[in-house]
Parts: structure tokens; sequence; C-alpha cells
């Protein structure tokens, strides 16, 4: 893809030389990054620039969120949606016609590409120091970010650390799994923790958030080599890096050291895409509703399409009204099952109830009611995700993608810490708040089944966050997922296969 572009801006520039009066005369008005990254504002630009593919609807709205929910349990499809949809919910996906995991990894790219040329031109603008070192970290964290999502999906992908300005530069091989943590990931997330503060940036990454994702990076780590995930024999030790996410993780959720964030026991407070007032929203991105191209469309493909008239959700959902459903991606009613019907998140998650022109629609255990009488024709055909809920939801609004949270990295200390009374004092919190019974040490017979139980928490309290094909990736449990919910496996479930554009304009790309 890189040669690509590079060849077209080659062609542009020839015919541009060849239209021109005077092969001498200097063409005025282009900008670069040898001339751009003059200001602090043209800092800001580009950074904000960076940011832009991750919520794009390319991006998490639309590509990112097929290829990191469907091969889990979260989620199935409408019959008529795309084979290649389909491929990735039978985990078949095809690396050579997949339109979902190409994408996905062309978004990725673009994040760490982005990053790559802010993180060479940041240095040298003269600017309040600061500032400037807190947007050079967030330039690391967004390699970071990428490079991170692309070894979990992808495995062994090419490298590059440096701005494609020639020619030379764009034959990559792929680089082994050890390399890409050790290069980028884990030192990119240590710089920007370094040099960002802890205020709070609409939208924007924090120091809070680098500690968040490293401790996240480090549990894949230990748990990758304690359940022998291919390509993570490097890592020399599993006590070893749960250790290291334990350290970070309490970075974020002790409060004598963070004080910026913390627990919210308001589930609409967290999720409703109206408010910004949560203490749990460490890292989201965030779209401004008038922002015109911007389609939230997690919202749209997973509401209920009701022959485009306007539906409203009940008021523990925000008492929102849409009318712009596609009911495209379908909640797996199994998974919905597995919730104890105490749990509160399986009201404040879920949805099985709108009302349509002044009718009640329910669906209740496989039946569909229409004011409380069964009737087939309801709208509210299975329960439905409410996460990425907008109101006025018209197909062109904002969003907001939750993707470093209290709770998560809360979990993500519980994990770390094993079958101990803080590790599990932590993953009371959230047991708590959802109204289950606590746990306590006895409960488990050793750390690996302890973990197995924060693992299979995870899934019910990040349910649509883009964590849980991860979870299953680095416990190697697609397998037991897949038996125990009817879901297929064929080929390419622990990593997609490096899309082939990639192969067609990288020259040093080899099978």
């Amino acid at each position: 893809m890189k040669a690509k572009n590079i060849f077209n801006l080659f062609i542009f520039v020839v015919i541009l030389s060849l239209s021109s009066c005077s092969l001498e005369e200097v063409p005025y008005g282009f900008y670069n990054s040898g001339n751009f990254f003059q200001t602090e504002e043209d800092a800001i630009a580009g950074l904000m620039y960076a940011y832009v593919p991750i919520p794009s609807y390319r991006g998490l709205s639309q590509s990112f969120l097929y290829a990191n929910s469907l091969s889990s349990e979260e989620f199935t499809l409408k019959s008529d949606a795309g084979s290649d949809q389909h491929d990735l919910d039978r985990n078949q996906q095809d690396g050579s016609n997949n339109t979902a995991t190409r994408e996905t990894f062309l978004i990725l790219y673009l994040v760490t590409g982005r990053a790559n040329t802010l993180i060479e031109h940041i240095p040298d603008i003269k600017m309040d120091e600061n500032e400037r070192n807190h947007m050079l970290g967030e330039a690391y964290f967004l390699r970071a970010y990428g490079y991170y999502n692309l070894v979990r999906l992808f495995g062994k992908v090419p490298l590059r650390l440096q701005t494609l300005d020639g020619f030379e530069l764009v034959g990559k091989e792929l680089s082994p799994i050890q390399e890409i943590y050790e290069k980028s990931i884990i030192p990119d997330l240590i710089e920007a923790e370094n040099l960002m503060d802890a205020n709070i940036r609409r939208g924007r990454a924090n120091k809070v958030a680098a500690q968040g994702l490293l401790a996240n990076a480090y549990l894949f780590l230990a748990s990758a080599k304690e359940s022998g995930l291919e390509g993570y024999e490097f890592v020399p030790d599993a006590a070893l890096y749960y250790e290291k996410a334990k350290v970070e993780a309490a970075k974020v959720i002790h409060p004598e050291t963070s004080t910026v964030f913390g627990f919210d026991n308001d589930y609409l407070n967290i999720f409703n895409v109206e408010k910004e007032t949560s203490p749990e929203l460490i890292f989201y991105t965030i779209s401004s509703l008038a922002t015109v191209g911007v389609k939230n469309l997690a919202s749209t493909l997973t509401t209920p399409y009701c022959s485009e008239q306007t539906f409203m959700v009940p008021a523990q959902h925000g008492g929102f009204s849409s009318y712009y459903g596609w009911e495209h991606m379908w909640v797996e009613v199994p998974f919905y099952n597995t919730f104890d019907d105490a749990d509160k998140r399986k009201k404040a998650f879920f949805c099985t109830e709108l009302t349509v022109a002044g009718k009640v629609h329910t669906w209740d255990n496989g039946t569909l009611y229409v004011d409380g009488v069964p009737n087939s024709a309801g709208y509210c055909k299975r329960p439905f995700a409410t996460k990425f809920l907008d109101s006025n939801n018209d197909g062109d609004t904002g969003n907001r993608y939750t993707l470093v949270r209290y709770s998560e990295v809360l979990l993500t200390y519980a994990e770390a810490c094993g079958n101990s009374s803080e590790g599990v004092a932590a993953l009371n919190q959230i047991r708590t708040r959802a109204g289950l019974s606590p746990y306590s040490t006895s409960d488990f017979a050793n750390d690996a089944d302890y973990r197995k139980a924060v693992v299979q928490e995870r899934a019910w309290e990040l349910c649509f966050e883009f964590q849980r094909v991860y979870d299953l990736r680095r416990t190697k449990g697609m397998e037991a997922m897949a038996a125990k919910y009817g879901k297929t496996l064929v080929k390419n479930y622990y990593f997609y296969e490096i899309p082939q554009e990639e192969y067609d304009y990288n020259p040093g790309l080899k099978r």
C-alpha cells in the first residue's frame, strides 16, 4: 500500500514538473513534513491528523469493529451481510479478500505512519516545553497503540519506525513478534508515560492511558507465555510479566498514585455518549456530531431496523430516540444468556425493549411481544448492544469508543495479582457493582483457576469494547469458546492473514 501511495505521488510530481513553464520555477503553497511542522499549531494539527483514523468510518466504526468482535461469541450477523464478514464470524478469514481485516490493517498503519512523522518533527518545534513533551508522548502512545493492535490481530507484521519518504524504505519483511514488542510497543509506552502528564484532554491520551495500555500489554505477554500462544516463546517468565502488569495497573487504580480517574457505579454515566463526566474514561475517541462524514456506525450496525420509524429506548439506557438502525450485527443470544439474571450489566449493556409509534416492543427469551401480546412482527427481535447508543442517530452522527477505562485496568490488576486477597478485592469491586456475590480466595483451587474466572468477568464487564478477541487469543481460549457457543473455527483464528495488497506493494515481503 505504501509503495502505491509513493508511486502516485511520484507521478503527480512528474506531471506537475512537465506542465511548468520552467524547470527552475519554484512551486509555492505545498506542504510537506519538512516545511509544515514549524509552530505549536502545526504540531496540534498533525497530532489530530494522527488520531483521525481510529474512530473513522473504516476504523472502530466498522471494519475494526468487525475484526475485533465477530470472531468472538459477542456478535453474529444478518444472513445477507457480506461474505467476508461471515468469514470472520465463522473464523475462516482469508487475507486475500477480506475487506474488514484489510481496512483494519490499513487504518492501523495510517496511525503508526503519522505517529512516526510526529516523533521525527515535534522535538524541533519551538513551543512550550511541557506541551511539546506531552504531544511527543501522545505520538509514542499512538505508535504503540497501532502496533499493539496489529501484532495481536496479525502476529508478525512489518515494523516501520520512520516516515516512508523514499522508495528504499518501502520494502520491509515481516518482523518477529518479539521485535515489535521490544522495539515499539513496550519502549514507546514507557516513553509516553514519561513524557505525558495526567491532565484530561478530550479524546486524547495522557500518562494514565499509557500506564493502562502498558499494563494490558504486560498482561498479554504473561498469559500468552503461560498458554503457549505461538510466537510468544521469547517471553522469559510469565510470573515476571504478571508482576510488571500489576505494577503498571497499580499506578492507575491506587488513589495514592492517581486521583484523576476512578470507579463509577453508574453504568449509564460511563457509556452515555452525550456525557463525558465519568471518572472511568481514561482514553476514548470522540468525534463531533456536526463533523461531516463522521459516522457512528457501531450504533447503527447494532440497533434494530424499525421500517425507518423512530424508536425510543427505555430511560435506563438514556431514553434515546433513533430511527436509523440497520440490524446488521446481532448479539449472540447464548452469550446474553450467560449473564446472571441478577447481574445489573444484563440490563445495562443489553436492551430488550423499545417503543415505536406509541407501542412497546419487547423480546423475552425468544418470544416477541407488542404491548405485552405475543407478536412475531415485533421490532425488538433479540437483545441489542447499548454501549454504542447515540441519541438522534441519523447515520451521520458523533461517536465515542472507550479504549482504556478504569474498570478494564482494575481487571488487569486483578488478573495480574493472581488468587490473592488484593486480586480478589479488585475483582469484587466489579462484581459488587454488578449486584453479584463477592468471591473469596477459597473459591479457587489455584492461580490458573482464579485467572480463568477473571477472564470470564472481563467478557461480561468489557463486552463490545474491543477486548474479547484479544483475551481469547492470549489465553488460547478460542477452541473452548467455540465449543461452548457453537461457533465455527476453520483457520486463522489466532492470527489473521496479512492482506494480499501488502504482498503486492511491499517488495520486501515474502510468504
